[in-house]
Formats: structure tokens, C-alpha cells, sequence
């Protein structure tokens, strides 16, 4: 589950920053190989490691359903701490 954990770790941001935020897309390995808005470069080594690992190890996903087709992304303040946010995807 490395891949997940770099997922929510890539899609941290903060609301009060700026415009500058969740415009980096990554394609999911696993799943239907989804589009997904992140915060900045700097976690796509992390994402694209853990993506390596996860088809490395001979994992399978089936994909139970059709992907939307993120247009963007913006930073939501999380409700239980609004100084941090998420990433979310709009379609």
C-alpha cells in the first residue's frame, strides 16, 4: 500500500498559499489507471517508486468501473485542521 500513502502524501497542500497548488497529474498504475491532480513535483520520484513497486510485485487490480476525467484540482481545506488541505480532483 506504499502507492496509496504516496497518493494522500502527494495530495497535501494548503489552502492560504495560493493558486499554485494540485497542478501536477500523475496516472494511478494500479486501478484504471486514473488521472490525478497532486501538489508538486517534488513527490512524483516518491509516487513513481512506489508505482515501480507496485508492478514489480506482479499486483493485479481490476478495474470495476470508467474514470472521470479530472479537468483540474483544488486545495480544500480539511474540516478537522482548515491550516491543511487536499488536493481535490474537479471534473
Amino acid at each position: 500500500m506504499a502507492y496509496y500513502q504516496a497518493i494522500a502524501a502527494s495530495s497535501v497542500c494548503q489552502p492560504d498559499a495560493g493558486a499554485d497548488q494540485c497542478k501536477v497529474t500523475i496516472t494511478e498504475p494500479s486501478s484504471c489507471h486514473c488521472k490525478v491532480f497532486v501538489n508538486g513535483a517534488a513527490a512524483i520520484d516518491q509516487l513513481n517508486a512506489a508505482a515501480k513497486e507496485w508492478n514489480d510485485s506482479g499486483c493485479v487490480h481490476q478495474c470495476l468501473g470508467a474514470c472521470g476525467l479530472p479537468t483540474g484540482a483544488t486545495c480544500t481545506a480539511n474540516s478537522n485542521s482548515p491550516a491543511t488541505g487536499t488536493c481535490i480532483n474537479s471534473m
